[in-house]
């Protein structure tokens, strides 16, 4: 596997987590993920959040980070977009949780300029060059449907991919407030227009 294999690969399985949250359970079917020819069109992300929290419009993205040796690294972001299917909706695991589920996708011309970067960077490397593609999804900004607990805001999330064919949960029950970053943010949330 080239090293931009294994870069894309390690961001798909990674989503927004950090390796010690994903469960081991999901592993093996993460694993399937292959890099070079998954079909991007068919990418779903899933977050499941408290009742009170909902995404805002646009605020769900996907980051590709571009990296070459000796150079800065270069950065696109793709807003995606809400998935209102309630089939796809109930695809995402239960698992037991509280909470809302909200599905993205990438839309279609998205989808065709993160390919067309995908293939470029492909043919650099098989052509000897050197270049990684990362990919990270993470919801950005949240708004307020009600009032917060003070407790744990607990958020799972999932991803399906033409390999994994359904969702795979991808990190479970991270506590936004454990987080320094979103434990501020949250503290600053606006109600939802």
């Amino acid at each position: 596997m080239t090293s931009l294999s294994r870069s894309i690969a390690l961001a798909l399985a990674l989503v927004a987590a950090s390796c010690t949250s994903v469960p081991l359970t999901s592993l093996v079917s993460l694993a399937r993920i292959d890099p070079r020819s998954t079909d991007l069109g068919q990418l779903r992300v899933a977050v499941r959040l408290p009742d009170a929290l909902k995404p805002r419009p646009g605020g769900v993205k996907l980051d590709a980070v571009v990296k070459r040796p000796g150079a800065p690294d270069q950065t696109t972001s793709y807003a995606l977009a809400p998935v209102d299917d309630p089939v796809e909706r109930a695809a995402v695991p239960d698992d037991g949780e509280s909470g809302s589920v909200h599905v993205f996708r990438m839309m279609s011309a998205d989808v065709l300029r993160l390919s067309e970067l995908r293939n470029r960077l492909y043919a650099e490397v098989d052509a000897g060059g050197e270049a990684t593609l990362g990919l990270g999804i993470a919801t950005k900004e949240f708004c307020r449907l009600g009032e917060l607990s003070d407790g744990a805001l607990p958020v799972t999330t999932y991803l399906a991919t033409s390999e994994t064919q359904g969702f795979v949960t991808v990190t479970r029950d991270i506590d936004l407030r454990s987080q320094p970053e979103t434990a501020e943010h949250v503290k600053t949330l606006q109600a939802c227009p």
